[in-house]
């Protein structure tokens, strides 16, 4: 006997209650729980956004964005990640109901113990491509 997996969709996902304190990213289509970053991994992450902001505001140039916002990155299964800190140039992030369908200029994602080394790089190639 064979299981089918229901696939979820980028819309069910933005949809889905938040109640339990859990945040999720959709890896085509499948729910994968984020783990919460440890102190060090936000330390680095509340770092990087800082010095982001700080320059993004000082010059009025683009958006700088944190984890809590998720991507569309790949559609029919759906895609949407949530990377630790995220910038947009100029121009390029608009007004959007749900997840902004398109990758941030620079997507940075803060390396914890727990990641594996092929973990990293297929996160680094999605974001790429």
């Amino acid at each position: 006997m064979t299981t089918t997996r229901q696939l979820v969709t980028a819309d069910e996902l933005l949809a889905m209650p938040g109640k339990d304190g859990r945040r999720y990213e959709l890896i085509r289509g499948v729910l994968v729980e984020k783990i919460p970053a440890g102190k060090s991994q936000g330390i680095v992450a509340s770092n990087i956004d800082a010095a982001l902001n700080i320059y993004t505001h000082a010059n009025d140039y683009g958006y700088t964005l944190t984890t809590e916002t998720g991507y569309r990155l790949e559609r029919d299964p759906d895609t949407v990640r949530c990377p630790d800190v995220a910038w947009f140039a100029p121009g390029r992030l608009t007004e959007t109901q749900g997840f902004p369908q398109m990758a941030p200029d620079l997507a940075v994602e803060v390396k914890s113990p727990s990641n594996s080394r092929p973990e990293m790089a297929a996160k680094a190639y999605m974001w790429l491509s």
